[in-house]
């Protein structure tokens, strides 16, 4: 990971520190205007799906909404569109794209993903380091979290 990606993080941290102002977690409130901050505009009800959907009581923490954010944008297109995407990108034609590929996926298909939630994906995509990772696989996954 590079100085500027980890800079990036830390700066993403401190930005959701700012509307997690009880004990690392955001209420309904505060998710709106994180969201609100990020671009995307949540209505009341929006907002309270979001905090159900990621298991939070009356509010979530950065892991839950970092989550969500990757459903996100798993839902803005359907798996066969996102499999076409991503096959573009699989120069050997064998199902598999390298890590530096799909990083670069996840941060041009869809809504404004930051860093960090880039981050978490691509560690839950390739737990054992190998560097690649079959994207149908990746895609079912994402979608199934949403």
């Amino acid at each position: 990971m590079s100085q500027m990606d980890q800079e990036a993080q830390e700066e993403y941290r401190e930005v959701f520190a700012e509307f997690a102002k009880s004990k690392g977690r955001v209420n309904a409130k505060d998710l709106q205007a994180l969201m609100r901050h990020m671009g995307t505009i949540l209505t009341d009800a929006e907002t309270v799906e979001v905090i159900r959907s990621c298991g939070g009581g009356d509010s979530i923490d950065l892991n839950q909404w970092l989550g969500y954010m990757g459903g996100k944008m798993a839902d803005s297109f359907g798996e066969a569109e996102l499999n076409l995407a991503f096959s573009a990108f699989d120069k050997d034609g064998n199902g598999y794209i390298s890590l530096s590929e799909l990083r670069f996926v996840l941060t041009c298909l869809g809504d404004k993903i930051d860093d960090e939630a880039v981050e978490v994906m691509l560690n839950q995509a390739d737990p054992t380091g190998v560097g690649s990772v079959q994207y149908s696989s990746f895609i079912r996954n994402m979608m199934n979290r949403g």
